[in-house]
């Protein structure tokens, strides 16, 4: 009899054990029968957890009197104890949706295009300051200015006060110019005579001689040429010091109708 009540009680704690621990089954699903994919299941005892696959199915193993949770993002998380029986058929859990508040509308200030009357409707801290500083603003404009302004008693368009108001900008440019060209005359030093053949010299090897060549000046003949151009525009003082091979060509193309015009007037047509 004793040997047939342990057998019994083996069976039984063995059947028993084997519902009490295992894998569950289950779908999640919202309050309206949509599957939910991608909700997060845990066991909070193992801290196993899984997600749901694209049908909205899981499967997790627990031990009964485990918690399991469900999650997911704008749902109301659900916990649910695993009793024995969810060993056996599968598990269907309903989520329901979290509750948005709408926020409250207030009605704000619609303006209306006048500024006068915008601006008494606005509260805002500087109201005051703006009211203070239009008031200020109108009693300066009403006041009698401080300083004396400018009168209009003499007008530039009147014959009689045309040179007291205006300036004889060309006279006055023309005096100025006279005046440079008087202190760049006097300012240039005489050269010696030894200095004065350095520059013939120096002007013969960089001159280009044949525009003079064409007009009949031989090389004999240039000599003569810059010495008559040397005394009428005083090429060596000027040029001496401040070499510019241009101007000084310009000078002799000019002192070179000169010279022929009064040297052999016949021989020379000029334009």
């Amino acid at each position: 009899m004793f040997r047939w009540s342990v057998f019994f009680f083996l069976v039984y704690s063995c059947f028993f054990s084997q519902k009490r621990k295992g894998y569950v089954i289950g779908s999640v699903a919202s309050e309206y029968g949509g599957r939910l994919p991608g909700t997060l299941v845990v066991n909070s005892r193992t801290e196993k957890k899984t997600y749901t696959n694209e049908d909205g199915i899981f499967i997790i193993q627990a031990s009964a009197r485990d918690e399991l949770r469900f999650a997911r993002e704008g749902f109301d998380r659900t916990e649910l104890v695993i009793d024995p029986q969810y060993f056996s058929q599968p598990l269907r859990v309903i989520l329901f949706r979290q509750e948005q508040l709408i926020p409250e509308l207030v009605m704000g200030f619609v303006p209306t295009g006048k500024l006068k009357r915008d601006v008494e409707k606005l509260d805002t801290p500087y109201q005051k300051k703006v009211a203070a500083i239009n008031k200020d603003l109108n009693v300066y404009m009403k006041s009698q200015p401080k300083v004396v302004l400018p009168s209009m008693k003499y007008s530039g368009f009147r014959t009689n006060n045309i040179r007291i108001n205006y300036v004889d900008v060309i006279g006055l440019a023309k005096g100025v110019k006279m005046l440079i060209n008087k202190v760049s005359k006097t300012s240039k030093e005489p050269i010696s005579p030894v200095e004065r053949e350095k520059f013939y010299d120096k002007v013969k090897v960089l001159i280009d001689k044949k525009y003079f060549a064409n007009i009949g000046f031989k090389d004999y003949d240039f000599d003569a040429l810059l010495s008559f151009a040397d005394k009428r525009y005083a090429l060596a003082e000027n040029y001496y010091y401040d070499f510019d091979i241009k101007k000084i060509h310009q000078y002799l193309r000019i002192s070179a109708k000169e010279y022929l015009r009064e040297s052999k007037p016949s021989l020379f047509d000029m334009e």
